[in-house]
């Protein structure tokens, strides 16, 4: 087969969606087909001006430069960012050379564009949501009449038409799929639910570095949050669960590590109020292999999000054999077993956090078991797997036209 894959960001950035794109290209290149990427140089022209045609892992890449000053009115933050007029006439040459599209991610130019490229070219399109937040849902009864007038035309004629034109369109659980039938009727033969996958290996076995814990002067106990430092993933219930945790267990460092978008300062300065700033270590990005060995040494992994269609870190942490605490919302039940691989609780409830996060330090034994349990659940996801589905999917596809 011979497959373009459409996305707004690629490698080297760094992100779910880039990674996921990166591990289906390689896995079908070593199965024998030809992938070609085109994307954007949304990361900026310095970072991608070293990866603007290239290759890698076999997959052949091509990057268009975004104009968002020429992007429609009507159009989105996220579809306006990514508006790369010249990513057009090259799709619409270039999908008669191969046998599908497959778009990566809701609301982004270069899906909307891989739509109708594919609809006027008669080819079968392959779209991959990447998490529909139900924020789009209550997005429009939020904003003033205005900007409902503004973006009403985005939504209702060219976000569910690109639904609508899709041969197959993938979720990540159930509960998109959920999403997509109830509030926009896509009949469910349409949908099919292909999880995310890990490169298993390497999170297999991790050897714990404990000079690690001396270089970051962390204390006895570790707890590791992984994802941005934003309002959205929760952070501040889990900076006022910390007090009442600590109360019980002071020998406890919380580390968070991902790119600060605006909210660390907050997040300081609320740490000083509640008199915890010492047991807060803010890594910032970091290197994967720094992660990995971060995972090796926490404790417990807390996911306190507000939302997550399909949370990667979750299942890298469970590969790595560590308990997970993590919110009742989005997808996250559905990759976190309550009682087997973590404890759920509800989204808002520092006391909630802290009562889960106690039960884990206080019983070794739990915190091993829960462990074993998610290395056993996380092996369903290797990436091998999850590229035989999809595959599998495009093939069906295929042979339906």
């Amino acid at each position: 087969m011979k497959v373009i894959l459409t996305t707004s960001h690629f490698y080297p950035s760094l992100g779910g969606i880039e990674n996921h794109c990166l591990n289906i290209g390689k896995h079908l290149v070593q199965r024998g087909h030809e992938v070609l990427v085109a994307s954007t140089t949304l990361e900026g022209l310095r970072a991608t001006r070293s990866f603007r045609n290239f290759s890698i892992n076999g997959i052949r890449v091509k990057r268009f430069i975004p104009f968002p000053f020429l992007a429609p009115f009507f159009a989105p933050g996220r579809w306006s960012t990514s508006f790369a007029p010249g990513m057009s006439f090259f799709l619409m040459n270039k999908v008669l050379e191969n046998d599908l599209i497959h778009a990566h991610g809701y609301g982004f130019f270069p899906t909307d564009l891989s739509a109708w490229v594919c609809k006027i070219r008669k080819k079968p399109l392959v779209f991959t949501l990447h998490g529909f937040h139900p924020d789009y849902l209550a997005f429009m009864k939020n904003i003033s009449p205005i900007e409902e007038m503004r973006l009403m035309p985005y939504f209702k004629a060219i976000a569910q038409r690109s639904l609508k034109i899709a041969d197959a369109i993938i979720v990540l659980t159930p509960h998109e799929k959920s999403i997509l039938q109830s509030y926009y009727h896509i009949p469910a033969e349409k949908i099919e639910i292909i999880p995310n996958g890990i490169n298993l290996q390497d999170f297999l076995k991790i050897p714990i570095k404990k000079e690690l814990k001396k270089r970051f002067r962390l204390m006895e106990n570790v707890i590791l949050f992984v994802g941005a430092i934003r309002k959205e993933k929760g952070l501040l219930n889990l900076f006022h669960a910390i007090p009442i945790i600590i109360k019980e267990f002071p020998q406890t460092s919380f580390v968070l590590i991902g790119k600060d978008w605006g909210f660390k300062k907050y997040l300081q300065q609320e740490g000083k109020r509640l008199g915890i700033e010492n047991h807060i270590n803010f890594l910032g990005s970091v290197k994967t292999s720094l992660l990995r060995e971060a995972l090796g040494f926490c404790d417990v992994f807390v996911n306190p999000s507000a939302y997550e269609s399909f949370s990667i870190v979750l299942l890298e942490a469970m590969a790595s054999g560590k308990p997970i605490v993590a919110t009742n919302v989005g997808g996250i039940p559905y990759l976190v077993r309550n009682g087997k691989t973590g404890i759920i609780v509800n989204y808002g409830d520092p006391e909630g956090i802290a009562d889960a996060i106690k039960k884990l330090l206080s019983n070794s034994e739990l915190r091993r078991q829960m462990g074993e349990n998610g290395v056993q659940l996380a092996k369903k996801y290797d990436w091998e797997k999850i590229v035989s589905q999809i595959e599998r999917l495009y093939e069906k596809v295929l042979t339906s036209q």
